[in-house]
Order: C-alpha cells, then structure tokens, then sequence
C-alpha cells in the first residue's frame, strides 16, 4: 500500500520526535545522575540538589508528554478521536503526577519511613494510566486512521531498518 505523501510526512515527524525525545532524555538523564555522583563524592551534596533533579526530571516528561500530545493534535482530524486523545493524554499526566507526588512529596518531604504502600499506590496509578492509555490508542485509532499506536511505530520502524539493511546489503 502506497503511502500519501503526507502520511509519509507524518510519519517521518512522530520518528524523528520520539528518536531525539528517547535520546534526549536519556542522555540529560544520565548526565544528571553521575554529575551528582561526581559532585557527591568529592563534596557533601545539599538535600535541595536532590530535590532540583526530581523536578527536573518530572518537568521535562511533563514538556515531553505535553508536546507529543500537541503534535498527535494537530495530526488527528477526526473530533470524536481527539476528545479521546485529550483524555488519554490527562489520564497519562495524572498517571505522571502520582510518581512525581511519591518522588517529591513521599521520598523527598518526609522524614518517616517511606510506605510500602504510598509507593505501590503511585505504581498503580501510573501503570493504570499506561494501560488506559493503551486501550485508547485502539479506539482512538478506530475513529481516525492518522493516529499510530506505539505498536505501529514499532513495526514501521523495523521496515524502515530492513529496507536500510537490503538497500546497503
């Protein structure tokens, strides 16, 4: 099946954006963590270090999230289907905001014990959240044929990699 040049365009916009999103994060990621490693070692690292990397981190998925949600907007046309993209997309950020409450608030502000439970509770509510957002993805992509899951971003990938390996091969 021959693509529309714009659904190639499309195409081409969601790889590059989740390509340097995944690196991005990554490298700031780990960049962060053994800077404050390096730093811890040689001198004694204030608690509000560890506080400024937490929100760090939190903030740019929040900006990541925010900003694939605006792009998948503007590609998905169908009004049903970006109502469901919008709730999907809210039910991930409350997901997001449970692990930055237990980042924040529960290891970071207490000074008892951190809670088994406080922390499977966070858990729950964002792997609930992945899975909703999941099952969204299908019936988002049922009203608007536009609108990729991460499945088919996988696959697309993979015959974009086999094309590269038998056009040099």
């Amino acid at each position: 099946m021959e693509l529309s040049p714009q659904s190639k365009q499309q195409i081409d916009t969601i790889l590059r954006f989740e390509k340097w999103t995944g690196w991005g994060f990554g490298i700031l990621a780990v960049s962060a963590i053994v800077g404050m490693l390096v730093y811890a070692s040689y001198w004694e690292m204030p608690d509000l270090f560890f506080l400024v990397f937490l929100v760090a981190i939190f903030a740019m998925l929040i900006s990541i999230e925010t900003t694939r949600f605006l792009m998948w907007l503007r590609f998905v046309k169908n009004e049903k289907a970006r109502k469901l993209l919008t709730l999907r997309y809210t039910v991930y950020l409350i997901g997001f905001s449970a692990i930055g409450y237990y980042g924040v608030v529960v290891f970071y502000e207490t000074t008892q014990p951190q809670t088994f439970q406080a922390f499977l509770l966070s858990q729950a509510f964002f792997w609930g959240a992945a899975f909703l957002g999941r099952w969204l993805d299908r019936i988002i992509q049922k009203h608007d044929g536009h609108y990729l899951t991460g499945e088919d971003l996988k696959l697309i990938r993979e015959a974009r990699d086999i094309e590269k390996e038998q056009g040099h091969g």
